[in-house]
């Protein structure tokens, strides 16, 4: 028996060290690349105080001249738009540029980026993460970014969450949201699958009730020119955006697999008709977990597997449109009293590493996807309740 014992003791040991191990890691991980993160992003962030004050981040202060030329010239044609700074948004977005451009640079950075916050902390907890992973989101490179851009990722990242997380219980509620990604559409471009697929009318109605409203609002009240310079300039814009020579700045924080195959030197030809293919294997991945009965899945990680295959469906996706990402990936490795390292240091590692690492080699984001995608899909159906 004593023998037994002293066998037996140092596997016990053992077995005990390896979660205080998976800990220091994952802190580790995580640690230094919010640090890296947040010191790129700082420098970026102080250098909108000039000698004339505040200045908006480059992306929201393009947002308000647009909303401020819009509110100044409602009604006109589609030539008359053409003045409007360059801007790829549908017009359900102006919505919002309108009346927040309406107010000085510094208060409305506060208030957007205030309010898009709240709501993802919102989102976050109607699908219940917890208070810890919240917070360890709320500092991911993702979130960081969009706080010095002043970009959209906050706000549609919310909205996906809510609409994927409150499909089964509040089906109204999530088709509302997915109606509200109208604002930035390859966002959504995977949920009315998700609701075909699970059979969920009411949600599909709610989304398609809200899409007709946001798209009819701009006609009614800035004009009909709005939506005629869309699809005739902005339209023409985004798909040259896509297919400039690379590298432009703006592709470096590019995360599709279209923009990797660019990186690596592929051809237009090549890189779409190899996006089209992935697209259409998120489609149907995204069809099988859907379609399923919802107790058959881990809720979690049908919901993280879900935005993983949203965001490779797409050739038009940012580093900031991926806070979704990085609070569905932080929640799950707090989930069940757990600290799994792997998935969330991985991204914390490469997003946080993404703007350098992008300067240098190819882009690697879509190839993140990837591995997360393969790492979690065994894990569908485990923990059914965690």
């Amino acid at each position: 028996m004593a023998m037994d014992a002293a066998i037996l003791a140092p596997k016990r040991q053992t077995q005990t060290s390896k979660p205080q191990l998976k800990t220091v890691l994952f802190w580790t991980f995580v640690s230094i690349d919010a640090w890296i993160a947040l010191r790129i992003d700082a420098g970026n962030f102080i250098r909108n105080f000039t000698a004339a004050g505040f200045q908006a981040p480059g992306d929201l202060r393009s947002f308000l001249q647009v909303g401020a030329w819009v509110d100044a010239h409602r009604y006109l044609s589609a030539n008359g738009l053409t003045k409007v700074t360059l801007f790829i948004f549908p017009p359900p977005f102006l919505l919002i540029l309108v009346p927040l451009s309406r107010l000085n640079a510094a208060l409305a950075y506060v208030l957007w980026m205030t309010l898009t916050g709240c709501f993802l902390v919102c989102a976050c907890r109607l699908i219940k993460l917890r208070w810890g992973a919240i917070s360890l989101g709320l500092i991911s490179p993702p979130v960081l970014l969009c706080l010095v851009s002043g970009q959209t990722g906050m706000f549609t990242s919310a909205a996906l969450l809510i609409s994927l997380g409150l499909a089964d219980s509040y089906p109204i509620i999530a088709g509302f949201m997915a109606g509200c990604l109208v604002i930035k559409p390859q966002c959504a471009v995977l949920l009315p699958i998700c609701f075909l697929a699970s059979r969920n009318w009411c949600a599909l109605a709610a989304g398609a009730a809200t899409v007709s409203a946001a798209c009819l609002l701009p006609l009614v009240l800035i004009g009909p020119g709005v939506w005629k310079y869309f699809f005739i300039h902005e339209m023409f814009a985004q798909s040259q955006a896509l297919t400039a020579a690379w590298p432009q700045p703006y592709q470096r924080l590019m995360f599709s697999p279209f923009m990797l195959l660019r990186s690596l030197g592929a051809g237009l030809r090549f890189s779409f008709s190899a996006q089209i293919i992935i697209t259409i294997c998120c489609a149907s991945a995204v069809w099988y977990l859907w379609s399923r009965p919802s107790e058959n899945f881990n809720a979690l990680v049908r919901l993280l597997l879900t935005v993983i295959f949203t965001m490779l469906a797409t050739p038009y996706i940012h580093l900031y449109d991926l806070p979704c990402l990085g609070m569905a990936l932080i929640g799950w490795s707090f989930m069940a009293d757990r600290v799994e390292s792997f998935a969330p240091a991985s991204f914390w590692t490469v997003t946080g590493l993404y703007a350098l690492l992008s300067m240098f080699v190819f882009l690697t984001g879509s190839i993140l996807l990837l591995a997360l995608a393969a790492y979690f899909w065994p894990k569908r159906s485990e923990e059914i309740a965690p």
